[in-house]
């Protein structure tokens, strides 16, 4: 087990409505001029999230805990870039997509790859 799965904070996320079907979510624990904003997209087919955060503790869990994330309804994450605010909660999914000069850097464990 992956040291980020065992954390678990329960104010971690904060996650509201934005219009029916939108939903943010940010961790108002870290700030640096770039808070992550995590969206997610509640589709008639499918779901959509669009980037996964710092990955410091599990988004999955929390979507699943706010029943977002359903066994039987597909959920595609997006990675709108491989800086870390965006791309560091993506290990905790499986349906992950971003772009290939991107994906490169990461599955290289590239450290300039998240910094960008």
């Amino acid at each position: 087990m992956m040291v980020a799965d065992r954390i678990e904070h329960s104010s971690w996320f904060n996650t509201r409505l934005i219009e029916c079907g939108l939903y943010l979510t940010t961790e108002d624990y870290y700030y640096s001029g770039n808070r992550p904003n995590i969206w997610f997209l509640c589709g008639t087919e499918r779901d959509i999230i669009i980037d996964t955060g710092l990955g410091v503790c599990n988004l999955k869990k929390h979507l699943e805990k706010l029943g977002f994330l359903k066994n039987n309804r597909e959920c595609i994450v997006v990675c709108t870039h491989a800086h870390f605010v965006h791309s560091g909660g993506a290990h905790h999914f499986d349906n992950v997509l971003i772009h290939q000069g991107d994906y490169d850097g990461l599955s290289k464990g590239e450290k300039s790859a998240t910094l960008n």
